[in-house]
């Protein structure tokens, strides 16, 4: 049975590729809200994985990327369809407004990814996304780094679209409104979550910034 990987306007992306994974997920949004609320997920463990990150940067020779409270965080109607544009973590490669958007990550010495979004539209506003990643490996850096995260690339795909699917709704963050445990998960947790509230204003305050200017 024909698949993305065989469309002819898609094929490239995965021709060649030493790995590359597809995910589904139905949801009422449109492709600009669903990028949008995909690149703006960064719960506290999301700032977690890229601090473990930092350590397989210095013990491989990666490059050194922005930090996550670096990365501008964009609303739907700013999210780039452009090539070359910045959008967040990566850098838009082919795009068409309401059917397909695909970015590639910056230059890197292991390997080189594309992260791909495609909207088959299903009616009454409702789309099914079709969301691949396609890995080419530059040298031997790059299976041993991926297949150290793969497990959480999965992992942080998966939450990323169901993210995306919330319609960019407020999502709770920190503790709810009954009293909070603390135990030894959530004393481990509190750090990154103040990491993450720290990205976040952090993003606010630059987009006040540019507002006034």
């Amino acid at each position: 049975m024909p698949t993305l990987a065989d469309h002819p306007m898609f094929k490239d992306y995965f021709a060649d590729a030493d790995y590359w994974d597809l995910k589904h997920i139905t949801a009422d949004v449109s492709l600009r809200d669903f990028i949008a609320g995909m690149l703006g997920f960064e719960p506290w463990w999301i700032a977690m994985l890229y601090r473990i990150r930092e350590l397989l940067v210095i013990g491989l020779g990666l490059v050194r990327h922005e930090k996550p409270e670096d990365l501008e965080s964009l609303t739907p109607d700013r999210i780039p369809f452009t090539s070359g544009e910045k959008a967040s973590f990566f850098i838009v490669h082919r795009a068409e407004e309401d059917r397909f958007w695909v970015a590639e990550t910056p230059p890197d010495n292991h390997l080189s990814a594309y992260f791909g979004i495609v909207a088959h539209p299903l009616g009454d506003g409702r789309n099914q996304f079709s969301v691949f990643t396609t890995v080419r490996y530059r040298n031997w850096t790059g299976p041993v780094y991926f297949n150290l995260i793969r497990p959480f690339h999965h992992l942080v795909v998966r939450e990323m679209m169901k993210a995306g699917a919330r319609r960019q709704t407020e999502q709770t963050r920190g503790c709810p409104a009954t009293p909070c445990k603390t135990g030894l998960i959530d004393q481990f947790k509190q750090p990154f979550q103040r990491i993450g509230e720290n990205s976040r204003a952090a993003r606010m305050a630059r987009r006040n910034t540019r507002g006034r200017r």
